[in-house]
């Protein structure tokens, strides 16, 4: 029969075997070929411009480009570095992707690769966005056709293998637009501490052709400074560029103008809206924060400020003003860093390091703090794994018809037929058929997204931020493929152990991926490679768009005072929230599950005040510390409670594991999840006023700074320590917060020349009045902490002042 088959229809199967040979020899042997002949290539390092910065040129016999990695060449640790490539194509048109796998321990990777287009004789530009790659020793970098032969391949070298030990100093970026550029560079390279840690600043050079139109570009920055420099100059692409930056990002801009304020400013008014007055020599004192400054007389701008811009306590009369733009924040100067007398005064590296506390403190801030923060995510992606329990509903159920097959069959049929003996042959087979039937229930009903994923998410509706952290763990070893939504605009990889020591060139190879991210025009895919049982990942994704339904989950009739808040919270959404959370500075209240409608009631002595030194589970106690929703609260703790200072602001958080989000396109919904909903509510603030919450953080003198007193901790049984407030604002307020302290507190009196005992207790409060015998003409205060009997150790007393303009 098969002979007659191929008989009949031999000349179509012969054709139909040279096609395929065809396409398979097209495939292998001339495509393969094809991408061979690229081995020619040219990689060399170039230099940007005049202004600096470095890039690389690469070339094969078919495609030519130029790539830069990070801002200008610089790639700052713990950031998002771009990677800008533009690419041209000789021949035929060019369809493929660009792919960077940065090297982690034992041989493995992860990838991140973005799409690339180009057509014949024009030149197409990709702009991807890299996490970690200012962290590893050395990259891979590689353009892949659309059939993923591999077209170019270069392996950069990051760090070269030395025999030193490690640099514990850190590198951060500041760019820098001004036409006095040789004047400023007395910054570059100025190793500085800020908060305890020693910093490398680097300047990053910027001119007014070369200036980003994407803030991408400017990720790797840690602050911008415009001295010098004509603004206006800038496109309005340029210009629209470093606004975003500031207000969507977060980035600091710090403005120098003195003598040239007009070119500063003249492009800034949208941003800013500073009218100039008149310049004149003006001399400042900046003896009363910083010992060994001086007196300086510099050529400074007359300025008519908003009320939005606070003075900054670095001198008398104030040299330096900041206002919050956005998500960031510009520090303005009336004088010019450049200015010559500044440039020979012997004061100018303290004036300058204390400048650049104010512009970079805050973003390291955010990364040691982010990485605190995200132990808690960890643990509570943890618990979720850690948690799942077999639905013993079904294992019982089928449990329920084994019994009734087993008496139907065995008892009742056999014994209907008369054939009892056939017993020991149906037993065994229904306990097989039921055992086969279980393992095929169990294998085909586990969805991958329930067993093998778990999520939270942190939606901010009033910040605008909507992100996910989700972990894989797959104990079987198997691959895994995800598709996220489209709103996804980003993938970060948060616990991926990178190569960061040296590397010898000699001993680079191809590594194994452990999982690669593409972005994709419809979001992200993530694939993951089969790994070794047990291995886990964590990733973070951040998302755009905004469901306009989702903003609003609470209503809030709250009245404030200095310690406390009382009134009442209603659910207005359509969520069960476990738990809600209120925050107002650093005092919360927690509430027991609050349902869609329900209206509850805030108990103003149960509001309570975190420290630095109470305990983790201080939010719940032991009860809830392995659950997803303990470790959350303690989440929040960390991200929304120990840098807060707004007293005006009032966030409330509702967790429930009832929203139905989609994480993973056409994969259902994700079983292990967690949501965090937060909004914001405004109370009514008093003009011209001030509140430091927790003078310890923040007002300290530099002798008390060395002691442990500002992590809120006493370490010998009496402490005198003194305090420092802005000379040019009265001391209007001070009040003691719910701190658990046990101790005495005393003040010096100015007056008497004798300590007196203030703040028997907590909550208690002292005006301008009472306040006036214990502060200076200067504006300090001398406290001396006395711990209870016995004790030379414990929380120091935590203590808030409210600041008031002069009236005029």
């Amino acid at each position: 029969m098969l002979n007659d088959l191929f008989r009949t229809y031999k000349k179509i199967i012969i054709l139909v075997l040279i096609l395929l040979s065809g396409v398979v020899f097209w495939f292998y042997g001339c495509h393969r070929q094809k991408g061979g002949g690229e081995a020619a290539q040219t990689w060399e390092e170039t230099r940007l411009s005049e202004s600096g910065g470095k890039g690389y040129h690469f070339q094969t016999s078919s495609l030519e480009g130029n790539v830069i990695f990070g801002t200008r060449g610089y790639m700052a640790k713990h950031k998002i570095v771009p990677v800008l490539m533009e690419i041209s194509c000789r021949e035929d048109s060019f369809t493929g992707t660009l792919r960077i796998t940065l090297p982690g321990i034992d041989g493995k990777g992860v990838s991140h690769q973005s799409a690339v287009s180009c057509k014949k004789g024009s030149k197409s530009k990709v702009v991807m966005e890299v996490p970690g790659l200012g962290d590893v020793s050395w990259f891979s970098f590689e353009l892949l056709d659309s059939f993923g032969a591999v077209r170019f391949s270069e392996e950069v070298i990051c760090k070269e293998k030395t025999a030193k030990e490690p640099s514990q100093i850190r590198d951060v970026y500041l760019g820098v637009l001004s036409s006095q550029y040789a004047a400023l560079k007395y910054i570059d390279e100025q190793i500085m501490e800020i908060d305890s840690e020693e910093v490398c600043v680097h300047l990053v050079r910027f001119l007014e052709k070369d200036f980003p139109v994407d803030i991408r570009e400017l990720d790797c920055l840690s602050a911008m400074m415009i001295d010098g420099f004509e603004t206006s100059s800038l496109s309005k692409m340029q210009r629209e560029c470093l606004f975003q930056w500031v207000e969507e990002k977060g980035g600091t801009l710090l403005l120098g103008t003195g003598e040239r304020a007009d070119m500063v400013l003249s492009g800034l008014k949208r941003l800013l809206g500073i009218r100039i007055k008149k310049m004149a020599e003006q001399q400042y004192d900046f003896s009363s924060e910083l010992s060994y400054a001086g007196n300086v007389r510099l050529d400074s701008a007359g300025l008519s400020l908003s009320p939005k811009w606070q003075e900054l306590s670095l001198s008398s009369p104030c040299s330096a003003y900041e206002r919050e733009q956005g998500e960031g924040k510009v520090l303005l100067l009336p004088y010019s860093l450049g200015d010559r007398t500044f440039l020979q005064w012997t004061g100018r590296d303290q004036v300058v390091q204390r400048l650049m506390q104010k512009c970079i403190a805050e973003d390291l801030s955010q990364n040691r703090q982010g990485d605190t923060s995200l132990w808690y995510i960890k643990k509570a992606l943890y618990a979720f794994m850690n948690a799942r329990h077999p639905n013993t509903f079904y294992y019982a159920l089928f449990f329920i018809c084994y019994l009734c097959a087993l008496g139907f069959f065995s008892y009742y049929l056999l014994r209907k037929l008369k054939k009892r003996e056939y017993i020991w042959e149906v037993v065994p087979l229904l306990a097989l058929v039921f055992t086969a039937l279980l393992l095929f229930y169990s294998g085909g009903r586990t969805k991958t997204s329930q067993q093998e994923f778990s999520a939270l998410r942190v939606y901010d509706a009033s910040e605008k931020k909507d992100e996910y952290y989700f972990l894989y763990q797959n104990n079987e070893g198997a691959a895994e493929s995800v598709d996220l939504i489209s709103e996804i605009q980003r993938v970060e990889p948060l616990d991926y152990s990178y190569e960061v020591d040296g590397v010898d060139r000699s001993s680079l190879q191809n590594i194994s991926r452990d999982y690669t991210i593409n972005n994709a025009r419809n979001g992200f895919d993530i694939v993951f490679e089969e790994t070794a049982p047990g291995n886990s990942y964590i990733l973070k994704c951040s998302a755009g768009a905004k469901k306009e339904e989702e903003a609003n989950c609470f209503s809030l009739n709250v009245e404030a005072e200095d310690t406390s808040f009382g009134g009442t919270v209603t659910n207005v959404s359509r969520w069960n929230f476990n738990k809600v959370v209120l925050i107002r500075g650093r005092q919360y209240y927690v509430m027991d599950e609050v349902k869609p409608g329900e209206e509850k009631n805030i108990d103003a002595q149960k509001v309570s005040f975190w420290t630095g030194y109470k305990e983790e589970t201080a939010f719940l106690g032991n009860r809830e510390e392995a659950s997803a929703i303990g470790n959350m609260v303690e989440y929040l703790q960390q991200e929304y409670i120990l840098e807060n200072q707004q007293q005006n602001t009032i966030i409330a958080v509702g967790i429930t594991n009832e929203n139905k989000f989609r994480l993973f396109s056409g994969k259902g919904e994700l079983g292990n999840h967690l949501t965090l909903y937060i909004n914001r509510y405004e109370l009514p603030e008093v003009e011209g006023e001030r509140c430091v919450v927790n003078i310890n953080d923040s007002c300290l003198d530099e002798e008390s700074r060395n002691q442990a007193l500002e992590y809120d901790i006493l370490e010998k049984n009496e402490t005198k320590v003194t305090y420092r407030f802005d000379a040019n604002k009265v001391v209007w307020k001070m009040f003691r917060n719910r701190d658990g302290f046990e101790g005495t507190i005393y003040a010096y009196n100015y007056l008497t020349g004798k300590m007196d005992e203030i703040f028997k207790n907590e909550d208690d409060v002292m005006n301008c009045g009472q306040m006036e015998p214990y502060v200076s003409d200067m504006n300090r205060m001398i406290f001396t902490f006395c711990l209870s009997k016995g004790s030379d150790y414990g929380g120091a007393p935590v203590l808030s002042v409210v600041l008031k303009e002069f009236e005029s």
